[in-house]
């Protein structure tokens, strides 16, 4: 791609950066690379991936037209390479074999309101909205607090940039294909990381996420709150909310996959935190209470879902009476 004329149509500045020993290095070459473009648009995507040409113009042809949108894609499909029956080695860069979907809906965010962008970003999947046509100064401008940041975990550093994105203004999806992604790749930087520090659940155990996660909380919030005028503390709790949605189903998906977690547990939990949104003057809750508190073989713990059956221990009558009847007394003693 670097010798002139490859691309005669195509104007474009090769810069050849050098290996990325750390995402120090990453951040600062994205930074740099933004630095030099000079049109008003920019987009930004893997090797693993395919921009749909048609789609990229109307993107842009959107955000001429709504100025007060920050981002513009559209619907992303995954494809697979897969080897033919006769390959005896297969790469899977390129091959005969390739099969493909694509998702289901098209979400915007079109609130006005920062806060509620955010949330919505956090309950639906507006993904990839990493990839999305962005205004190159803006994108600048979030790339050079991401180089300040250096933040270690890279999934994190793609929830800051989405964050960022969904706080500076408005997102809009076509409908019509805009990205394809290779899920079968065989090396990505998302998979080198989750297999050097595992998944969500083991990456929020490494000793650098705590600070990780301070400074984006920090980032995020600063700028929520300078976007819609709220104070600071209310930011805060606006992003820690928005961020347990967002991360709440991988991270069940990491939960699941432990040898101590069964999947009824999750059914159980669901059921008691239920019951228990219910006024304590409900029949039925008063009536689960009862039945809860009342059934020797049903376990403490099953309010976890952990352990359903509990038994009685042989001594558990007697001792019990002891501390019913201190408590009887002392209960009549304040009475009086």
């Amino acid at each position: 791609m670097s010798t002139p004329g490859v691309f005669p149509g195509l104007q474009y500045e090769y810069v050849r950066y050098g290996y990325d020993a750390s995402y120090t290095e990453f951040y600062a070459k994205i930074e740099n690379a933004l630095s030099r473009i000079h049109t008003p648009f920019v987009a930004m995507l893997d090797n693993d991936d395919f921009l749909i040409a048609n789609a990229l113009r109307k993107a842009v042809a959107y955000l001429v037209d709504h100025p007060d949108y920050a981002a513009c894609g559209g619907q992303w499909g995954a494809f697979w390479v897969l080897p033919s029956g006769d390959e005896a080695a297969h790469d899977l860069t390129y091959g005969a074999r390739i099969e493909w979907k694509c998702t289901s809906g098209t979400v915007s965010l079109r609130s006005p309101s920062a806060t509620e962008r955010v949330r919505d970003q956090s309950q639906i999947a507006t993904y990839p909205l990493y990839y999305h046509v962005r205004r190159t100064a803006e994108a600048h401008q979030q790339f050079q607090l991401i180089r300040e940041l250096d933040l270690r975990d890279f999934f994190l550093y793609e929830q800051l940039l989405a964050f960022l994105t969904a706080i500076s203004g408005k997102t809009h999806q076509l409908d019509a294909l805009y990205l394809a992604r290779q899920w079968n790749s065989v090396e990505t930087a998302g998979g080198t990381h989750a297999k050097r520090f595992g998944d969500w659940f083991g990456r929020m155990l490494v000793p650098s996420w705590s600070e990780d996660f301070s400074k984006f909380l920090a980032a995020t919030s600063t700028a929520l709150a300078d976007k819609d005028g709220i104070p600071l503390d209310e930011a805060r709790r606006w992003i820690v909310q928005s961020y347990r949605m967002e991360v709440a189903p991988p991270l069940l998906d990491n939960l699941l996959a432990e040898p101590t977690v069964t999947a009824p547990m999750s059914i159980v939990v669901r059921l008691v935190r239920r019951l228990l949104s219910l006024p304590p003057t409900s029949p039925l809750r008063k009536m689960a209470t009862a039945i809860y508190r009342r059934t020797p073989w049903l376990s403490p713990d099953i309010l976890h879902g952990t352990q359903i059956r509990g038994r009685r221990v042989p001594n558990a009558a007697d001792e019990m009476r002891l501390i019913r009847s201190f408590l009887t007394r002392r209960s009549n003693s304040t009475d009086a």
